[in-house]
């Protein structure tokens, strides 16, 4: 009776063994989201504290930036970012700013939130980030291409009748290709888009919508 019970016992210990280790092929995650990387494979061997997976949220994924000193006492949690890809424009947030130089590259690591991001961009995928730190709404602006520099201040050339009239202008914001007109124009000033390198201050010219256009009203980002 006693060697039974004996072997009875064996044989619970052991099934109850085999039934932690069926158990422990499942695996779950402390977190729902989206697989964005994977490290393992089926019937692949896992070590203690080997990374199996990257699971990032469905809602938002982090994009990692660098910034100087100067842009880092610039922005703040909560700026807006566009987050470029493949032609496409995302908004996001920053959502964390270092306050110590990374070693390797010798600037401030900052973090921006992309909401859906994780079904757009791929774990360590590379991407361009723009940083907005001003913008400006209901604005006159310029294609930058209209503005003209002579020592160090702007100017355009106007349609005023038959002949270009010099203006100069004060330059607000920017962008990659306009620039915000804070003094010197009107919405209905006809401002000459031609580069011509004999373009002077009463030039005579003929007026065609290739070679002029007027000053438009709109939102602007920097």
């Amino acid at each position: 009776v006693n060697e039974a019970s004996a072997g009875i016992a064996g044989a619970e210990a052991e099934m109850s063994e085999a039934q932690l280790n069926l158990e422990r092929t499942q695996v779950t995650a402390p977190v729902s989201g989206v697989v964005t990387a994977k490290y393992v494979k089926v019937h692949d061997t896992a070590g203690d504290g080997q990374i199996a997976c990257v699971i990032s949220s469905s809602d938002s994924v982090s994009i990692v930036f660098y910034v100087t000193e100067r842009m880092k006492n610039s922005i703040s949690v909560g700026r807006r970012t566009e987050v470029l890809k493949e032609g496409n424009v995302y908004e996001g947030v920053v959502t964390e700013i270092g306050e110590v130089l990374d070693e390797e590259t010798g600037l401030f690591k900052v973090k921006s939130s992309v909401s859906g991001g994780a079904k757009l961009f791929a774990q360590g995928s590379a991407v361009k980030l723009r940083l907005v730190l001003e913008s400006a709404e209901d604005v006159l602006t310029l294609p930058l291409d209209a503005l003209h520099f002579e020592n160090r201040q702007a100017f355009v050339y106007v349609a005023r009748g038959a002949a270009a009239q010099r203006t100069d202008v004060t330059v607000g914001l920017t962008d990659d290709e306009k620039a915000q007109i804070q003094e010197g124009l009107s919405d209905t000033d006809e401002v000459i888009l031609s580069r011509s390198s004999v373009l002077r201050n009463g030039s005579k010219i003929t007026v065609t919508e290739e070679t002029s256009a007027a000053a438009g009203t709109e939102a602007l980002d920097e």
